[in-house]
């Protein structure tokens, strides 16, 4: 069972990823540095900020997750600086000297929608 303080960084998290302007179905996005929407639907299921089942350990759920107030900054502040291929979805990288922010662009009907995949410290 988490513990409280973990839980308490989980819905922190949560709460502020509720609080950046919604779409039209109503899921919270940043805006990139070129304008593009930037969706969080993978990363909440990923670490399981939403209650769901996750791999990843406490520890890293939180280290990754509390960076969550920093992330209109960080993808404001700086442009992608790479993008790759990996098992045919692409993936884009925004980095600076100290972070990493992971972008996966998903094929949705005939437009492409950017999902956050991970954000960390490097």
């Amino acid at each position: 069972m988490k513990d409280s303080k973990h839980q308490k960084i989980i819905l922190t998290a949560y709460k502020i990823i509720h609080t950046f302007p919604k779409a039209k179905n109503d899921q919270p996005f940043l805006t990139l540095q070129n304008g593009r929407k930037l969706f969080f639907n993978r990363f909440i299921k990923k670490y399981g900020l939403d209650g769901s089942i996750t791999v990843y350990n406490e520890k890293d759920i939180s280290r990754r997750i509390r960076l969550v107030e920093f992330f209109d900054y960080f993808a404001n502040a700086h442009p992608v600086t790479r993008t790759i291929n990996v098992k045919q979805q692409r993936r884009h990288i925004i980095e600076s000297h100290f972070h990493r922010m992971v972008i996966i662009e998903k094929r949705v009907g005939i437009a492409n929608k950017l999902e956050l995949l991970s954000f960390y410290p490097l």
